[in-house]
C-alpha cells in the first residue's frame, strides 16, 4: 500500500498542506507499513525555494517522483528510493520497475547539467527571493489572494472570467501567464528560476496594469 500526494498541490491552484498534516501522514504510514510517495515532478529543482519541496517541511518520504525541470529541457522523470526498496523492485516482482529508454545517455547528461547549474548558481535560493519580491509587489483590491512559495505562485482572483481577460490582457503586454485546470479563479506565476529582480518589477507592474483596466 501507498499513499501519494504533492508536498505543494500544481494544478489545484498552489495548495500548501500544513506541515502538521504531513507529518501526521508521516507517521501514520509508517505505523502501518504504507509507504509515502511524493509527487515532485512540478515543485522539484528549487521551484519552491528548496531544492525539493519536502524540505519546508521536514517529511522525508519513502519514495520521489521527478520530471519537467530534472532533464534541463529533455524529458526525463526519475523514481527515487531507497537502495533496499530499488533492490526488492528488480526481483519481488522480477523487473517490478523497468523502462523502454531509462537512463538515455543524451538525456542523462543534459540532466546531469541541469542539476549543475542550478546548484552552482543557487536557484533554490534565488527563486525564494524573487518568489518573496512578487508577493511584495502584488497588492491590489482585485487580487483576493496570493498563494505559494518561490517562484510556485498562484494569483486568485475569485472569478474565472476575470482571470481570462487577465491572462490574455498580460499576454498582450508580453508578460505570460497561466491558468490552472483544477482552479478557475486563479491564474499561475512561475517564470524560469533564472528570472532577474528588473524582470519580475516589470512583469508585476503589468499584471497590476492589467487588473486596473480589466476591474474597472
Amino acid at each position: 500500500a501507498a499513499v501519494v500526494v504533492e508536498p505543494v498541490q500544481g494544478d489545484a491552484g498552489v495548495r500548501e498542506p500544513d506541515p502538521a498534516w504531513l507529518q501526521a501522514l508521516r507517521e501514520r504510514c509508517t505505523a502501518t507499513g504504507a509507504l509515502l510517495v511524493f509527487d515532485e515532478v512540478q515543485t522539484g529543482f528549487g521551484r519552491t525555494g528548496r531544492l525539493f519541496a519536502f524540505e519546508h517541511s521536514g517529511v522525508v518520504p519513502d519514495i520521489l517522483v521527478l520530471g519537467k525541470a530534472l532533464g534541463g529541457g529533455l524529458p526525463m522523470g526519475a523514481f527515487v528510493s531507497s537502495t533496499e526498496r530499488m533492490d526488492l523492485l528488480s526481483h519481488d516482482p522480477v523487473l517490478g520497475h523497468i523502462t523502454t529508454f531509462g537512463g538515455h545517455p543524451l538525456v542523462c547528461a543534459a540532466g546531469l547539467a541541469a542539476l549543475e547549474v542550478v546548484l552552482d548558481e543557487d536557484l533554490p535560493e534565488h527563486a525564494g527571493r524573487m518568489g518573496a519580491l512578487f508577493r511584495e509587489l502584488l497588492v491590489h483590491r482585485a487580487i483576493r489572494e496570493v498563494r505559494g512559495t518561490g517562484l510556485m505562485l498562484a494569483v486568485d482572483l475569485g472569478d474565472a472570467d476575470r482571470v481570462q481577460r487577465v491572462v490574455h490582457g498580460c499576454l498582450e503586454e508580453d508578460v505570460l501567464g497561466f491558468w490552472f485546470l483544477s482552479c478557475p479563479t486563479a491564474f499561475r506565476i512561475a517564470p524560469p528560476l533564472t528570472i532577474t529582480e528588473d524582470l519580475v518589477r516589470t512583469a508585476c507592474a503589468t499584471i497590476l496594469r492589467v487588473l486596473d483596466r480589466v476591474a474597472q
